[in-house]
């Protein structure tokens, strides 16, 4: 048979930024791109070796030296630096992983001993950034959940809200709704229509656990010593399942309307004019949520004029709170560009 390859794999972190110190700001990005700035990766060095084995050793190189090498003038030198700034073999030389594998060939090949051939496979891993993006999309997830859990225990109190140029009567429940369609807006940018219906379906699942347990707790009694006994228990929740029950075929119809209105936008923009899908899509699903929560809930209780009026004011105060989080969306975006790919579905 040939000879064997024998292979030993090591890890190390570094920084570097691509560009010229002669050339613009503009012309660096314009042809280096995010990597214009800072950024790290998580490298992955493969080094094999070959050669005749040696008959006394077995051996075709014996690993700790090829260990110990690699780890004194490879691994120590890169490992956490800055490439172009910390290493002078880099003066004056772009911090590729092109001339990164230079640089590393010409600090193990000479000292590689035994061994007839050696190859260098290096390559930069996204796990960081994958689980960085991971987490982003559990946080996002989970204050959509709350945020969603919090407007139908808090939907049976009225307020009053003063912008200066109109008074606004709404359910307290409106208050944190508008972070819903902030924080599926996001996920339809960040991580695709797919993700965005994930967690509008997993909101429901979470709302019907929260009112079975509203259920639940209303058929045992209070003890005489209970800070909340079954009066105000049943004051506070006792048609929280007509809350709920309203909210959920308002919320269900409403967000799965915005994902799909926001990506039907971005795919005719081809991805451009966020502000237009965000908005878009958020004028039309809180025109069909408020309609449809206010009719399910309030007819039969309210006068029509009453239905009109709370409808108005409700679909207008989430349309300010869409005009805020533009801004806000964006910002966001903005931030995370170059730090997580942005799906494109």
């Amino acid at each position: 048979m040939n000879n064997p390859y024998l292979t030993k794999v090591f890890h190390f972190n570094a920084a570097h930024q691509y560009g010229h110190s002669d050339w613009s700001k503009k012309k660096n990005r314009e042809i280096f791109g995010a990597d214009a700035k800072v950024h790290g990766h998580n490298y992955t060095l493969e080094v094999m070796v070959t050669g005749k084995i040696n008959p006394e050793t077995g051996f075709i190189i014996d690993l700790d030296h090829l260990k110990n090498i690699v780890d004194t003038h490879v691994i120590r030198v890169l490992d956490h630096s800055q490439i172009e700034k910390e290493i002078e073999w880099f003066k004056n030389k772009q911090p590729s992983s092109e001339n990164l594998v230079m640089f590393i060939w010409e600090k193990i090949d000479p000292r590689v001993k035994g061994a007839r051939h050696f190859h260098g496979l290096l390559w930069s891993a996204k796990r960081s950034l994958m689980e960085f993006k991971n987490r982003l999309y559990l946080i996002l997830a989970g204050i959509f959940i709350a945020s969603l859990v919090t407007c139908n225990l808090i939907a049976n109190k009225f307020v009053t809200v003063d912008f200066g140029f109109k008074v606004f009567v709404v359910s307290a429940g409106i208050l944190p709704y508008p972070l819903t369609f902030l924080v599926t807006d996001l996920i339809s940018e960040l991580y695709g229509q797919k993700k965005a219906n994930l967690v509008v379906f997993s909101g429901f699942i979470a709302s019907l656990f929260v009112l079975l347990f509203l259920w639940l707790g209303g058929q045992f009694n209070s003890i005489p010593t209970s800070i909340v006994d079954d009066v105000t228990y049943n004051a506070v929740f006792q048609n929280a399942w007509r809350l709920i029950a309203g909210s959920m075929i308002a919320y269900l119809f409403a967000q799965f309307i915005d994902v799909r209105i926001f990506h039907f936008w971005k795919k005719l923009t081809n991805g451009k004019h966020l502000w237009l899908r965000n908005n878009g899509s958020t004028i039309a699903s809180q025109l069909v949520d408020t309609t449809l929560v206010i009719c399910i809930i309030f007819i039969g209780v309210w006068e029509t004029d009453q239905i009109f009026s709370a409808i108005i004011d409700g679909w207008l105060f989430k349309m300010m709170m869409a005009l805020i989080d533009t801004p806000i969306i964006y910002g966001i975006i903005y931030l995370l560009k170059g730090k997580i790919d942005i799906a494109h579905d």
